[in-house]
Order: C-alpha cells, then sequence, then structure tokens
C-alpha cells in the first residue's frame, strides 16, 4: 500500500512525500517560473551527486531516482518532475 503527502510548505516547487512499503520517496514538479531551464538543474543535480559519490560517498546526498527511460526528469502534461530517494533523516 502506498500514501502521497502534499508538503504544501514549500516555496518554489510543489513537493510531497511518497510512501510505499519499500522506500519512502520525495517528489518535486518543478517550477518552470521560476526554474527556466529544468533540464540544465537536473544535470547540475546529476553531477553533484556524482562526484561525490566518487570523493566522499559517506556525505548525505539525496540522489534523483531514474524513471523508466534512464533519464532522471520526467516532463508529463506539460510540467516537469524529479524524485528522490527521502533520507530518513530528514522530513
Amino acid at each position: 500500500e502506498s500514501e502521497i503527502i502534499n508538503l504544501q510548505q514549500g516555496l518554489i516547487n510543489e513537493t510531497f512525500i511518497i510512501k510505499t512499503a519499500q522506500k519512502d520517496y520525495i517528489l518535486q514538479s518543478v517550477n518552470t517560473s521560476i526554474f527556466k531551464h529544468p533540464e540544465t538543474i537536473d544535470q547540475n543535480i546529476n553531477i553533484i551527486g556524482q562526484f561525490l559519490q566518487k570523493t566522499n560517498p559517506a556525505y548525505i546526498f539525496t540522489h534523483l531516482v531514474k524513471n523508466s527511460e534512464g533519464k532522471t526528469l520526467t516532463q508529463y502534461n506539460n510540467k516537469f518532475y524529479r524524485i528522490f530517494e527521502k533520507n530518513k533523516r530528514y522530513l
């Protein structure tokens, strides 16, 4: 069984927690009024994650989850979405 919780506390992006039996996730709808090029932000987050994995794997960093196409940014109904594995220490 899964549960979706709208956090309603973000100032820029719409953010949800998705709870599943296996893991919890953070789903964000990227605000393209603020972030005109969400692909660039997505690329930067991936570069930072790869760098930290190589140089400091113990560093707590929430990595993006790939979709079925192997991408970490999904466009659906003219909106962009990304999903992170939720770190149990936060939220």
